[in-house]
């Protein structure tokens, strides 16, 4: 009888223990886990209770090895068996117990109020469904509605992203002629609320059964009930993952584990004589609400509820952006109004009627940042009015250029402030040897170290120490292309054009058609090439015309910001 460590089970039991040590260190176990490692230890299971059984059968291994591979498939498939029984019969205790039709609603005189808003909505024929969130004020929930493609064509998303629009997907294929739109609304008729009772706890992969209630409220009061199920299900051929990982909920730990690769499965609880391809979710089945067809969405013609809802929600846009006027005046006056995260960012859409509040805004912002203790409202007030000033006509920033500089100087605004900090050198010539300092220092580290750069880009001038300098960061070996598009804007309005041509690095990506764009004036204002700009800035719709990237890739070319 050959070695049993030279039979196919006996090495697959070998390689199943080398890989399993070697996943349990963490250092070659995380190339193990990019890779599968997990899954081929599972793998190897097979081979080796496989390999065994057969070798037990030719006699190259003791026959009786071969009990092993019979227990351990029989333990799997019993399991397996008592799973299925359990399903079924908490499937068949559900279905006895669950409401069926309860309540006769009619959309014309209610509002369906349900965590599964969004869900309802897209694969069931009701308007419109409400979603509790207090993060929208005063309204306290979002409104979500089917409508048709071309009326989702013609709104225009709000600076506040209160306007959503969001692609359907229905029986797995993307539906091209309908679009759900996410908007903040409270109901405004009668409310037919479903409470959801216990969390499904889907990613903790419990071995149990799990259970949630839905019941459905009118006037406050339960009126019906249904209990949805779930499970872990275990697959037919016992698919398995053994290794080590890291484990990220709570404190990351690299751990081993060892399971089987089970599916989430919804268990069916749907009463017996409801029709469970038309009813399915607890909302529809009390509330009798049917689920659309393939050829319900492919001839959808909206419901008059949201051909009425549309108009108005067609001017949220407009809305949003009085208000957000509103609250700034409130917040240059010394008030404290509930500053929404991206007021900035509406506030940045119209810079020309930010012009007026120009030197209030500058006159406010060192206020705020020295009294700040770390109150998210302040903060919230301080990236606004930031925001806001960066985003000021030239014209008008010309008249704070000197107090933002100085504000900047005394506060490192390089960490807090980059967008005023690049700004802040429209102050002119006064501001040189100070962007020259921060150039040549070790205090500005990381992809920041491009601020000074497009500062002293604005100024336009430098000292004959600081172009070479420049120059000798472009050529370096460097691979940051978006600092070198700093240095390349930078150099050019310093007039250094032939140097740049003669050494223009070998970039990577739309970077050298963008460099050629540039150097053939595409995108030059009167601030410089590329309006002293990086190829490009995150959030540069923010940004304003006086300070966005000229040139933005579009449909595969470059072309000027703000043209079609």
């Amino acid at each position: 009888m050959p070695s049993f460590f030279k039979t196919v089970s006996g090495i697959a039991l070998l390689a199943i223990a080398a890989l399993f040590a070697l996943q349990a260190f963490p250092y070659t176990g995380i190339f193990l886990m990019i890779f599968g490692g997990a899954l081929l230890v599972g793998l190897l299971v097979h081979v080796f209770l496989i390999g065994l059984f057969v070798e037990a059968l030719m006699g190259r291994v003791p026959r009786i090895l071969a009990v092993i591979p019979v227990v351990a498939y029989g333990g799997y498939y019993t399991l397996y068996a008592y799973q299925t029984i359990d399903i079924r019969q908490k499937s068949a205790q559900l279905r006895e117990e669950n409401s069926g039709k309860i309540f006769d609603f009619d959309p014309e005189i209610y509002s369906l109020v349900t965590p599964d808003a969004q869900t309802l909505v897209d694969q069931y024929a009701i308007p419109v469904a409400y979603q509790p969130n207090k993060n929208f004020n005063p309204e306290g929930h979002l409104a979500f509605r089917l409508i048709r493609g071309d009326q989702c064509k013609s709104l225009t998303r709000d600076s506040r992203n209160r306007i959503i629009k969001l692609g359907v997907h229905f029986g797995g294929v993307f539906q091209n002629n309908v679009c759900e739109l996410r908007f903040p609304e409270s109901p405004p008729k009668k409310m037919v609320t479903a409470v959801k009772h216990g969390d499904p706890e889907v990613w903790k992969r419990k071995w149990e059964i799990g259970e949630q209630l839905t019941e459905i409220l009118v006037d406050g009061k339960v009126i019906g009930s249904f209990k949805t199920a779930s499970v872990w299900r275990l697959p037919l051929f016992p698919n398995a993952a053994i290794g080590c990982g890291l484990i990220s909920g709570g404190t990351p730990a690299w751990n081993c584990f060892a399971d089987f690769i089970r599916s989430h499965v919804a268990i069916d609880t749907v009463p017996d004589g409801v029709d469970h391809e038309k009813y399915e979710l607890p909302e529809s089945v009390m509330l009798g609400i049917p689920k659309y067809t393939a050829a319900d969405l492919a001839d959808f013609r909206g419901f008059k509820q949201n051909d009425e809802a549309l108009p108005r929600i067609a001017e949220e846009p407009k809305r949003v952006e009085d208000d957000s006027f509103a609250l700034l005046k409130q917040i240059v006056e010394g008030e404290n109004p509930t500053t929404p995260v991206a007021l900035g960012n509406s506030l940045a859409q119209d810079p020309e009627r930010l012009a007026p509040f120009a030197e209030s805004m500058a006159k406010r912002l060192p206020e705020i940042v020295q009294s700040y203790q770390g109150n998210t409202q302040d903060r919230y007030q301080m990236e606004a009015l930031d925001t806001a000033l960066a985003a000021l006509p030239v014209t008008a920033f010309s008249t704070v250029s000197d107090t933002i500089f100085e504000f900047i100087r005394r506060n490192e605004g390089w960490q807090r402030f980059p967008r005023l900090y690049i700004r802040a050198a429209e102050s002119g010539t006064r501001t040189l040897e100070f962007y020259q300092s921060q150039f040549t220092s070790e205090e500005i580290r990381g992809y920041k170290r491009l601020l000074p750069v497009l500062a002293i880009c604005r100024i336009g001038q430098a000292s004959s120490e600081i172009v070479a300098e420049m120059k000798q960061r472009f050529t370096s070996a460097s691979s940051d292309e978006h600092y070198k598009s700093a240095l390349f804007v930078t150099l050019l309005k310093l007039g250094e054009e032939a140097f740049v041509r003669a050494n223009m690095p070998v970039w990577s990506g739309n970077y050298p058609s963008w460099a050629e764009a540039v150097l053939s004036g595409s995108g030059k204002t009167a601030i410089g090439p590329n309006n002293c700009m990086t190829k490009e800035w995150g959030g540069a719709s923010y940004l304003g015309a006086a300070m966005a990237p000229s040139l933005r890739w579009n449909k595969g070319q470059w072309s000027i910001r703000g043209q079609t």
